[in-house]
């Protein structure tokens, strides 16, 4: 048989090729998951109910340190917010004194799942971009500290009203130095493979 017939039925002196490359994609997965291990998303959620008209909410997110890409802070509140004209109520929010909004309220654009309980009850959603560099600095210490103020205006008070907030971001670093764990990981995984290769030579 020449050394072409060969190849073509995928072995070359006793080297199954087709086996050989089954191999090295398996290798090349536990290589991608080795580096992609150390990047994971991250949610972080704090609800708080309303105690006080005018309340000043204040949400401390524990996390991990970013990836170096941007997040969202997702806020979603209930209270008592007048829609339209000059007696409209609104909240602000800030994050680590960086403020992403002023005067939200329920008809504020980009305000999103809008439902009327009541009169001037109502709940809403609304979402900020936070970038990279910024989110980086803030969770450079490990917390993000959120405010959300109902303020003056939002002078009607309920149990059942609340403030909640989201972060969600990747934690973690996709190109840093691999974790112990990670490696044992992959030295497992390259000592089947070559005791899968002596049992198919053999």
């Amino acid at each position: 048989m020449s050394i072409l017939t060969r190849i073509r039925f995928g072995k070359l002196n006793g080297f199954d090729l087709l086996a050989e490359e089954n191999r090295i994609k398996n290798i090349l997965f536990l290589l991608a998951c080795l580096f992609a291990i150390n990047a994971n998303a991250v949610l972080l959620t704090d609800i708080q109910y309303q105690t006080s008209t005018g309340q000043l909410f204040t949400h401390n997110l524990s996390g991990p340190a970013s990836d170096g890409n941007s997040g969202t802070l997702t806020v979603h509140v209930r209270g008592d917010f007048y829609q339209g004209g000059i007696y409209n109520e609104n909240y602000s929010t800030a994050i680590d004194l960086n403020v992403l909004g002023s005067g939200i309220s329920f008809d504020s654009t980009g305000a999103y799942d809008l439902t009327t309980h009541t009169s001037d009850d109502r709940e809403f959603f609304m979402d900020f971009l936070i970038p990279a560099a910024t989110l980086a600095s803030i969770m450079s210490d490990l917390l993000a500290v959120v405010t959300v103020d109902f303020g003056i205006g939002s002078n009607n008070f309920q149990s059942y009203y609340f403030s909640e907030v989201s972060l969600n971001y990747n934690g973690g670093t996709s190109s840093s130095v691999p974790e112990p764990a990670s490696i044992v990981l992959l030295s497992l995984g390259l000592v089947g493979l070559g005791f899968s290769r002596r049992k198919t030579k053999a």
